[in-house]
């Protein structure tokens, strides 16, 4: 008798390669560990950053470090401090006089001191006669950074000094301010003045900006 053979299967079974057998599983097996492969890998980077950082200094959050600001003054950025003076004499070696400047108002006991002791620049200065129309610059000079000059003989009225930065080209004028003579038991008697031309902390001076024109 005749053997009968096993039903046909269909649809007929395809048997895979042994290596895409293997690739199956390890795509079964990654689907069921990314999860915590990805959850093992985060804590070992904190880990690993705790461990590198733990003997590094750190400042304390709460520390504030306030920064001063530093106060610009104004500045002409065309400005090239001049070889000379304006009338074409050198400038004096030392706070002094300039040369071909008429020499006014030398008839009193007076003395008004200009005082730029607080300041890094030099200067040139004017001693303006208020009370003459129009004003006139009674005393020209130089004065050095760091330094004072007296101004002696000056005679009774109102006065300002006005005065340029020779390293800025900035340009200002004091308040006015009066010389004064008074008649005393011990004969006359003269009120001079002390007049600061550089910028105090307070900023309580009374000095503003002008222009070459002014000047």
């Amino acid at each position: 008798m005749a053997r009968s053979k096993p039903p046909l299967q269909w649809p007929p079974i395809k048997r895979r390669s042994a290596p895409l057998r293997a690739l199956d599983r390890a795509r079964r097996w990654g689907r069921r560990w990314s999860g915590q492969l990805i959850f093992a890998a985060v804590i070992a980077g904190l880990v690993l950053t705790w461990y590198s950082n733990r003997n590094v200094p750190h400042e304390p959050s709460s520390v504030f470090t306030p920064q001063i600001p530093e106060v610009a003054l104004p500045r002409n950025p065309f400005w090239e401090r001049p070889a000379k003076a304006p009338n074409e004499s050198p400038w004096p070696a030392e706070s002094d006089y300039i040369a071909g400047y008429p020499r006014l108002n030398v008839f009193g006991l007076a003395q008004v001191v200009a005082d730029n002791s607080g300041d890094r620049s030099d200067l040139f200065v004017k001693l303006i006669d208020r009370d003459q129309k129009p004003m006139k610059a009674v005393r020209v000079f130089f004065l050095r950074a760091k330094d004072r000059l007296r101004l002696a003989h000056v005679k009774p009225g109102h006065y300002d000094v006005r005065y340029k930065n020779l390293d800025s080209g900035r340009i200002r004028r004091s308040g006015a301010f009066e010389v004064t003579l008074k008649e005393t038991g011990k004969g006359s008697e003269y009120m001079g003045w002390t007049i600061g031309l550089y910028d105090v902390l307070n900023g309580n001076a009374q000095h503003d900006d002008i222009t070459e024109k002014d000047f």
